[in-house]
């Protein structure tokens, strides 16, 4: 399946119609916390802070259902090469972030961000589920979908929001 992404709205494209509007966004466009219309009721994105876990992996990405339980947790990670786990803390620098583990109900998926506008969600046998493209000045994003996996689009939206949150890891904070 294909979709796109535009002004905040999610729409599946079939190239003999007209485009269907699928799910949209609301809230304001600086915040972290949004909140995704769908036709099952709204989903709410957000950050949250793990208490278990070391300060510096202590972030959880999540999408709630409308009933207020996660349909979605993601954990952002660092690249190999600078994980301060096994190489220490860089001085320079930040470490990077370059992937999330992600849990959508019992499963388990990576969502690896290639570049700031260019992300795939692989299952664990490291096969391709989705992938999120920028459009370059046409604007939006696309999305495709394999047919192997169906995701509702609260999800495809709340995983494009997961996106987001990775490119930000890596933005330099100024005080």
């Amino acid at each position: 399946m294909k979709y796109r992404i535009k002004s905040g709205i999610l729409y599946q494209e079939n190239s003999s119609q007209e485009p269907k509007v699928l799910a949209s966004v609301q809230g304001p466009f600086y915040s972290t916390r949004k909140t995704i219309l769908a036709e099952d009721g709204e989903y709410t994105t957000g950050i949250t802070t793990v208490r278990d876990a070391p300060s510096h992996q202590n972030q959880e990405y999540v999408l709630l259902n409308p009933a207020q339980t996660p349909a979605a947790t993601a954990r952002p990670r660092y690249a190999a090469a600078e994980d301060p786990e096994s190489h220490g803390w860089p001085i320079s620098h930040a470490p990077r972030i370059d992937h999330a583990d992600i849990q959508i109900g019992s499963d388990h998926f990576c969502l690896l961000m290639l570049n700031s506008q260019n992300y795939t969600l692989v299952d664990q046998e490291e096969h391709a589920v989705l992938s999120y493209i920028h459009n370059e000045i046409g604007g939006g994003w696309t999305v495709h979908e394999t047919a192997r996996q169906s995701l509702t689009p609260a999800l495809l939206f709340g995983i494009f929001f997961f996106c987001r949150y990775l490119e930000k890891e890596n933005e330099l904070n100024i005080v």
